[in-house]
Order: C-alpha cells, then structure tokens, then sequence
C-alpha cells in the first residue's frame, strides 16, 4: 500500500514539472588506441557521444522521460596510445587511470576509452567510493559502444549513459531480490531482481518479480538491455540522483553550477532646454540561466552627462580711461572686459565715448559615471 502512496506521489511531482538548479559538467577523453590507430575515435564521434548525454540527461529521449537538469560539454580530448591498456583496459587497473587522469579530476569527468575489458562493457568509480580528489575516479568504456561504433547491440552511446549514472550516485535497476532496499531505492521504478539483457523484443514481458506490482524496467537507462530499448530515467532517480550528488561529489557540484548572466541594454534619452543639452544614458539589466557552460558576464555602461553653458554678453556703460581688456577667471567662471573708446568730433565739439563690455563664461567639464 505504501509502495502504491509513494508512486501516486512521485506521478504527482512528475506532472507538476519539478525543476532543479542547472549543472553544466565538463567532460575529458581520454582516447586510449593501438599503434595500428584502432580505437582512435575522432572529434565527430565524441561530439555525437556527448549529444547522447544530453538528451538522456535531459529528458529527451521519450516522451515519459525526466529531465536531471544536467547538461555535460566537453572539457577536452587527449589521445593515448598504449597497445597494453588498450587490450587490457580491466577494472582495477589504477596505474595507468593514475597516471592519465585528468588535473581537474574533482570538478570534472574523466572518461577512458579502450578496446578490451574485463567488464565487458566498461566500468566506473561509483560516487563516494574514493575522495573527490583522488585520481581513482574516472569512467571506463569500450570505444564501439561510442554512437554508430561497431557493436550493434550497443552503438547508440547508452553505454555511457549508464555508466554516467552510477558515477552520479545512481544504482543498477536490479539488485539480486525482490526488495527495494537492494535494488535502485527508487519508488517509481519497478522491482527487479535481476538485469535484463538482450533485445527489446525477447524482454518485453519480463518480470522477475511478479509479486509487485509493474514488469521489469527494460526501458531504464540502468537496466542492463540493448541500447535500442532504453531511453529513460524516472522522476525518483532524477530526484535521488540530484539530492544525493551534493553531499557525494560536493567539488563537482560546485563547479558545475551555471552562473547567471548579466545582459544589459542601453537607453539614450537626450534633452534640449533653453540652449542646454542633456545626454542620459540609462541601462536596463536582466538576469537569467547560462547555456553549456558558463561563466558569469557584467558589462559596464557609462552613463555620460554633458551640459553647455550658454555665453551671456552684458553691455555696460561705465567710463574708463584709454581702452583694452581683462580676464578674470573665479571658481570655474571667466569674465571677460573689454573697454573700447569712440571719439567723434562734430562742428568743433570732440566727444570721447568709453564703452565697457563684459562677457561671463561658465565652463562645466562633462562627468562620467560607471554604472
């Protein structure tokens, strides 16, 4: 019955579309190939294994799938060529992922690519089983599970997918009984005692636990099916996924956490006023989520303010003798007087006229203000 409450509840959350904070984490291949240059996978092929990522991560990839509000993008590509690792790329092998892993090991993803493993498929360092730091945490995986590699069964790049979610803090679907606590301790994904394997068709009424309720979830991408039959996560493993990867794996957390960026738009408004022109320029910002990656931007604006004075002329009558001028300059203000004497001589009678002109200039510096 509890079992029945939890799913009702988990379909519940699902419809109301919860969200979480977007990570962007880097990843960094680590192309391992042979002298012969097999295994060399190129630029094309990671990009296309990267897109897989993103689309099960972010819930694209059926119509009942969840969106983790992860995104992955690449954090660089170094190629390795080594014909024993290549050949032997087994779980365990700490030597050569020591010696090859990556500088940013704790805010970043390190993934091995190889030939041959004894896990088959490849294997990776679940969350919490090493420090953060150590170099011991990277993801190994066979290049022909890369996106149109060379195994059919899986050339999809589900095979990372997978893999991804055991380094992220998630579980394998299936757990050895019929009992939550030693399976995925998901709710909303049925109970399953054992991996399916194989192909969609010859596993599409498997339930190994017929007791509960739901067939086995063939179709979750940490089952163990072809690539061709998974193509989801559920709600409860993105929520068990991203409650638990903060305490797990805090460094990466830390880094993958996108910044808000600043956009800012510039408004000009300008004024003119009795001979005085005012320029304003005011801006405008908005904040929102990054993309792929991501660091924070703030422009700066500058606000700029420039007014012109008019020039005042104020003749004046005053008499002084001879003729010339001065400048006087107080507190930012020049005055300007200028004398300047007529003489008329008119039937015998010679008058002497003095004029003085005084001329006050205001002179304001434009300001500039950084916002």
């Amino acid at each position: 019955m509890l079992k029945f409450a939890v799913l009702a509840l988990c379909l519940v959350v699902a419809a109301l579309g919860v969200t979480y904070p977007t990570l962007n984490i880097k990843v960094y291949f680590h192309v391992v190939y042979r002298s012969d240059n097999k295994g060399k996978l190129t630029a094309a092929d990671i990009a296309a294994q990267l897109a897989e990522l993103n689309a099960a991560f972010g819930g694209k990839t059926a119509g009942n799938a969840a969106n983790s509000f992860i995104t992955f993008s690449l954090g660089g590509i170094e190629y390795i060529q080594n014909n024993v690792f290549f050949d032997n790329c087994n779980a365990g092998d700490n030597a050569f992922i020591l010696n090859h892993n990556n500088a940013n090991v704790a805010t970043g993803i390190n993934v091995f690519t190889c030939g041959n493993t004894n896990n088959d498929l490849g294997w990776t360092v679940n969350a919490g089983a090493f420090p953060e730091t150590s170099g011991r945490n990277a993801i190994v995986v066979k290049y022909q599970t890369f996106p149109g590699g060379s195994n059919s069964a899986f050339n999809q790049g589900d095979n990372l997918v997978h893999e991804l979610g055991l380094y992220l803090g998630l579980l394998p679907t299936a757990g050895g009984s019929c009992n939550e606590n030693s399976g995925d301790q998901v709710a909303d994904t049925p109970l399953e005692k054992t991996l399916a394997t194989g192909s969609c068709a010859a596993n599409a009424n498997r339930d190994t636990c017929p007791q509960a309720s739901g067939l086995d979830p063939i179709d979750n991408f940490m089952d163990g099916t072809n690539d061709a039959c998974r193509s989801r996560f559920t709600p409860g493993q993105v929520d068990r996924l991203r409650s638990r990867l903060p305490s797990l794996r805090p460094l990466l957390v830390a880094a993958a956490a996108v910044a808000t960026t600043t956009t800012t738009t510039t408004k000009t408004t300008t004024t003119t006023k009795k001979g005085a022109t005012t320029t304003t320029t005011t801006p405008r910002g908005a904040t929102g989520p990054g993309a792929g990656g991501s660091t924070s931007a703030r422009r700066s604006t500058t606000t700029t303010k420039t007014t012109t004075h008019s020039t005042k002329s104020t003749a004046n009558t005053a008499t002084a003798p001879g003729g010339g001028s001065t400048t006087t300059t107080k507190k930012g203000t020049t005055t300007t007087t200028k004398k300047v004497s007529t003489t008329t001589t008119k039937k015998g009678k010679t008058t002497t006229t003095t004029t003085t002109t005084t001329t006050a200039t205001t002179s304001e510096s434009p300001t500039s203000e950084t916002i």
